[in-house]
């Protein structure tokens, strides 16, 4: 059977209005979730391994976040965390960057800890059920 290239007038309508209206946009900027992240008040990097046990003495909600900057799924997850972070300003949120190895014992990321009134209540590894487990112990 015989197929045309051509196509019909419909077509080369709508596509040139659909050119014109993508052309007449304005290329919005990629959100940069990891910036957003780090500009919440509620939002500490770690930089050594004191840093964090003053932090774990000083607030009684804590969750710590393992990640690495090559990791999907912690890429992927980094939208949740603003939007938790920013509902949730009684939880202070340590990030800690793998390669810096603060956290001994870590064998897969994402990896959280979450303190409860400066106890460790669970260590989890992976990106599986983290919402429900924040709202479990932090809401």
């Amino acid at each position: 059977m015989y197929r045309s290239n051509y196509k019909t007038y419909e077509n080369y309508e709508n596509s040139e209005t659909q050119q014109e209206n993508s052309a007449s946009e304005q290329p919005q900027a990629p959100k940069n979730h990891e910036q957003e992240l780090l500009s919440l008040e509620n939002v500490v990097v770690l930089s050594n391994y004191n840093h964090k046990q003053n932090l774990l003495k000083s607030h009684p909600n804590i969750l710590v976040y393992i990640y690495a900057d090559w990791c999907g799924p912690c890429k992927h997850l980094k939208p949740t965390l603003v939007e938790l972070m920013k509902n949730n300003t009684h939880v202070v949120l340590l990030m800690e960057n793998m390669e810096r190895q603060i956290t001994k014992g870590v064998k897969g990321i994402p990896f959280f800890e979450y303190h409860n009134n400066n106890s460790l209540v669970l260590n989890k590894t992976g990106s599986h059920d983290f919402e429900k487990n924040f709202d479990k112990f932090f809401s």
